[in-house]
């Protein structure tokens, strides 16, 4: 194994550690994308699941959102990880697909907690304009987890958004000197930092 593909290796497994463990550093993402005018957007993703081949990383959200809209206008998008904690800064560009239907999806939405499904109830779209913080969730939820049962209204509201990626670049912080490099399928190539 050359240096590169120990630093690819580091890279994938800090990754799926952030798809697998709720305290990984590597666990939330900042994605970048466009809104649906154009605008720069970036915002903070919790890393779902994680597939070398193809590359894959997989997120959860809201069909709602400004973030669903703008990726379906244009689907260009980079998950960026870092942690002060972490040597490596982990960037993964590509294309975006959306599911809110379908095998993948069933499957991505019956492995939901509900807890994590009471999101998805929420009762305006994420972004909207709300008057009293405190009534964004229906009356009967505001304190407590919902039931199974409960938490299926949300099930209409509930995406998937697939990262297939193109390009990796990952860098390596070091005080002895930084090192990256741009991983793109199976071709590896060391860049200046």
């Amino acid at each position: 194994m050359t240096d590169a593909e120990a630093l690819l290796e580091a890279a994938w497994q800090a990754l799926e550690d952030g798809a697998s463990r709720r305290k990984a550093l590597f666990h939330l993402a900042t994605l970048a994308s466009r809104d649906s005018e154009g605008a720069p957007r970036v915002r903070t993703l919790v890393l779902r699941r994680v597939e070398r081949r193809p590359a894959r990383l997989r997120f959860h959200t809201d069909t709602r959102s400004a973030k669903w809209q703008g990726l379906e206008l244009d689907d260009r998008a980079e998950a960026c990880f870092h942690h002060p904690d972490h040597p490596l800064q982990v960037r993964a560009a590509g294309r975006a697909v959306l599911l809110s239907q379908g095998e993948v999806w069933a499957e991505a939405w019956q492995g939901t907690p509900t807890m994590s499904r009471r999101c998805y109830c929420s009762l305006g779209a994420p972004g909207s304009p709300l008057d009293d913080p405190a009534r964004s969730m229906p009356e009967e939820l505001r304190d407590r987890r919902p039931t199974l049962e409960e938490s299926e209204a949300g099930r209409d509201r509930f995406g998937v958004l697939i990262l297939e990626i193109e390009t990796l670049d990952i860098l390596s912080l070091d005080s002895t000197g930084h090192r990256r490099l741009i991983a793109v399928g199976d071709a590896l190539q060391w860049v200046h930092p």
